[in-house]
């Protein structure tokens, strides 16, 4: 008896251990959390379902299935969008009591997400509206801003579409810093540059304040002018090596720093360097190319 239970169990075991090495566990999971979000709602876990709907919501996704310290969220899909507008106001409150229990946050950031958006041709940094520190009571009002901007003045200034409309929303993170990371200075190809701010990256973007600039060596990290950071970059230089290791490319990264930990809350591909004469902007683009083929030597 004692052997047949050892073979059992052992046999048990080995089913087990071939369902879960074969990857059935993950997308019997996955599929499971499709089933409890509305139609036309993604998680930002679901890194496949993301493609096409946005760098900003897809890079996220990216980020996190890479381990790089970024929030959990959702995405409202244009559908969601327009037939959410379509129902009466109790069935819109009962949706949205869902989707704020499944992000189980006290605080969110709504924010745009288009198809067009951060592209390799167009950025549409700063023209679509962003809403912060949302409460359940003000969660319908921000999607509505947010959605509304797609189509403001502004964005048709740009001359092109910013394509799909999607709505992000993602835990809000608590900033005692915030900024942004160059990986690559757009001003010179052998540095990396972190603009920064205390307080969240609003008052970085709506030019309130001004910023402290800082740059260090791409290669060692070491910095290079006067000034001493209120925190430590290294961490943050790491991520963004990180980052461009995944993305395949330099990096305009969007961050807050609070409790001595990062996080990355956006992250697109820097397509132009800001030197004012075109054989500056080769040698430092060359430069930079040097400096990436050699950083692995000693």
């Amino acid at each position: 008896a004692g052997t047949d239970v050892y073979l059992v169990m052992s046999a048990a075991l080995l089913i087990v251990q071939r369902i879960w090495v074969s990857g059935l566990v993950p997308r019997l999971w996955l599929a499971w959390r499709r089933s409890q979000l509305d139609s036309g709602v993604y998680s930002l876990d679901d890194v496949q379902s993301l493609a096409g709907r946005g760098n900003k919501a897809h890079r996220l996704a990216q980020m996190r299935a890479a381990g790089l310290p970024a929030p959990t969220g959702l995405l409202l899909t244009q559908r969601f969008l327009t037939d959410f507008a379509m129902y009466a106001p109790d069935e819109r409150r009962a949706i949205l009591d869902r989707l704020w229990h499944r992000l189980a946050s006290e605080r969110l950031a709504v924010r745009s997400s288009a198809s067009g958006e951060d592209s390799a041709n167009n950025s549409f940094a700063g023209v679509f509206e962003s809403v912060l520190d949302v409460d359940r009571d003000g969660l319908e009002t921000a999607i509505c801003k947010v959605q509304a901007s797609f189509e403001a003045a502004s964005v048709k200034s740009y001359g092109v579409s910013g394509g799909t409309a999607s709505v992000l929303m993602h835990r809000m993170i608590p900033a005692e810093y915030a900024g942004v990371l160059f990986t690559r200075d757009p001003s010179a190809g052998g540095l990396v540059m972190v603009e920064m701010v205390k307080g969240t990256a609003e008052n970085l973007v709506s030019g309130n304040v001004r910023p402290w600039m800082f740059r260090c060596g791409r290669v060692t990290g070491k910095q290079f002018g006067g000034g001493v950071p209120p925190i430590d970059l290294a961490p943050l230089l790491a991520l963004g090596r990180q980052a461009e290791e995944l993305f395949g490319c330099p990096q305009d990264i969007e961050w807050t720093y609070a409790e001595g930990r990062y996080n990355l809350l956006q992250s697109r591909d820097i397509t132009r360097v800001l030197a004012s004469e075109d054989d500056e902007s080769t040698v430092k683009a060359d430069l930079a190319r040097v400096l990436d083929l050699a950083k692995s030597a000693a």
